[in-house]
């Protein structure tokens, strides 16, 4: 049984060292993905990049999402289609599975937005406030490119937590003011 164990991994270990002997060109390599497919030999999910010389698993690209995610914090969709080389669709599709399987994710006007972006919104917005007493929620919104509705939302329900000594979003004048 070893003799036999050690020839096959001989001969396995000369299968990876030989030159092939016939190249296949990317246009034929296409091609019999394709048929490969027509034949449901390989799986129908098996996703065509737009570049054309590469193909991407669904579950390869979710994988792919959610790494930008974690690494960006805020992300279009648009963008990640872009990144990633797939076309919106696919990734859109994707999109919302990471999300509605996510609870730390949402979507907001196309863009993906983790919880951790918000706390550090948060922090910034805490920082701004020690040094300035008071922040228009106008200006907020503006230079974290939201709305505004959404971010005074998302600034009360760190009140306390990250965004220390604000007790008080002041309606009237639409701003946050230090305590």
């Amino acid at each position: 049984m070893d003799a036999e164990l050690r020839d096959l991994q001989r001969l396995f270990e000369e299968a990876q060292h030989a030159k092939a002997s016939v190249r296949l060109s990317e246009r034929n390599v296409v091609e019999l993905v394709l048929k490969l497919q027509e034949l449901g030999l390989l799986d129908a999910d098996l996703l065509h990049t737009v570049s054309g010389k590469e193909y991407m698993t669904q579950e390869h690209l979710r994988a792919e999402i959610e790494a930008e995610i974690k690494r960006l914090r805020r992300i279009s969709a648009v963008e990640l289609a872009a990144s990633l080389g797939v076309d919106l669709y696919h990734c859109e599709r994707q999109v919302e599975q990471v999300i509605a399987s996510n609870s730390d994710l949402m979507l907001v006007q196309g863009e993906i937005i983790s919880s951790k972006y918000w706390d550090i919104v948060a922090e910034e917005v805490n920082d701004t406030l020690q040094e300035a007493g008071q922040v228009s929620i106008v200006e907020l919104a503006r230079h974290f490119s939201v709305g505004a509705e959404l971010l005074t939302g998302i600034l009360e329900s760190q009140l306390g937590r990250l965004v220390r000594n604000l007790s008080v979003f002041h309606v009237k004048t639409g701003s946050f003011l230090l305590q």
